[in-house]
């Protein structure tokens, strides 16, 4: 019965210390990608260049990030919280209707052809309210489809 008390303790001690090193690794990582985007040697237009970038990887790694079969529920669930976390953070979320709006923009942006994403490359990360997001995306189709008609009756 001892046995089995002291096997049971040392296995969640190994628990213990296995989700404690995850949790510093996915700490190292989550610190990494903040380093790079904030300590690049330059101006601010590099710094504000990859803020959208670090926003993107975030939301990135939230949307693809796999239970790993050798560890835990809790572990997955701690990487999507802090993938999640980074990714409103840096989108300066702060109420419900901003996080509405985010998640709709976001999924009209991955619906959205290449070619309007290439056309707004500048401004693209930077659009998280979706009715100013159709607002353009809109007035692009409208300009492009005159432009096409135009071309057609020359």
């Amino acid at each position: 019965m001892f046995n089995r008390i002291i096997s049971d303790r040392r296995e969640l001690e190994l628990r213990a210390e296995r989700d404690k090193e995850n949790q510093r690794i996915f700490e190292l990582q989550t610190l990494q990608i903040t380093t790079d985007t904030s300590t690049t040697a330059g101006s601010a237009l590099v710094s504000s260049m990859q803020t959208p970038i670090c926003k993107k990887k975030f939301r990135q790694m939230f949307s693809r990030h796999t239970k790993d079969p050798v560890k835990t529920w809790h572990d997955f669930y701690f990487h999507l919280q802090t993938y999640v976390d980074g990714w409103f953070k840096e989108s300066k979320v702060t109420t419900l209707e901003e996080l509405e709006d985010l998640i709709v923009a976001d999924q009209i942006k991955k619906k959205a052809p290449q070619d309007y994403k290439d056309h707004f490359l500048d401004q693209w990360c930077n659009w998280n309210n979706p009715l100013q997001l159709v607002d353009n995306l809109d007035s692009y189709e409208e300009v492009r489809n005159m432009r096409n008609k135009n071309n057609k009756k020359l």
